[in-house]
């Protein structure tokens, strides 16, 4: 699943609470707000965010999803969307 490879963890593991001053929980904060600056800036228009994260980006040699789903691919387009603003 997507999902469990951004956060670097098992698929069992998105099925329990998280807590946010964990090493899991900080990992989602940086991906649910990587889809907030995404929606924010697509006019939350959820085609726009998804065009956006399916299409590839020179910075990355790929697509933001794939990158994202590279170890140090969520800090790499967290840090991506920070400079932008």
């Amino acid at each position: 699943m997507q999902l469990a490879r951004i956060l670097g963890v098992d698929e069992k593991c998105l099925g329990t609470e998280i807590d946010p001053a964990s090493w899991l929980g900080q990992r989602a904060q940086k991906l649910i707000r990587i889809y907030q600056y995404l929606s924010a800036r697509a006019g939350n228009d959820d085609a726009g965010v998804s065009q956006w994260m399916r299409t590839s980006n020179r910075r990355f040699g790929c697509s933001p999803r794939e990158r994202l789903q590279k170890a140090e691919g969520l800090d790499e387009v967290m840090a991506y969307l920070e400079s932008l603003l």
